[in-house]
């Protein structure tokens, strides 16, 4: 039971973080209409925050091929190519 639940408040809060972004991209996105300087100080937030996941999940990698740890190794390779995915698509 208590594996079900953990995953289950894991869907949770990757659905809260799907909607923060689609929100603020929304919002990005309606905000370039009536002011462009805004719409893109709210991209760049946007590209910042994505930019630093990035590097926190390659600082993973590393310490985990450090301490050679594959199973580490392959958690943290898995979160970086998703988080990837998410930015590039």
């Amino acid at each position: 039971m208590p594996v079900q639940f953990a995953w289950y408040l894991a869907d949770a809060v990757w659905t809260i973080l799907i909607f923060q972004y689609l929100y603020n991209f929304l919002d990005a996105l309606i905000t370039q209409q009536t002011s462009p300087e805004e719409a893109y100080r709210k991209f760049d937030e946007i590209a910042s925050k994505h930019t630093e996941t990035l590097r926190k999940l390659t600082k993973q990698v590393q310490e985990a091929r450090q301490n050679h740890d594959d199973e580490s190794v392959k958690r943290a390779v898995g979160e970086y190519e998703d988080a990837l995915e998410r930015w590039v698509s």
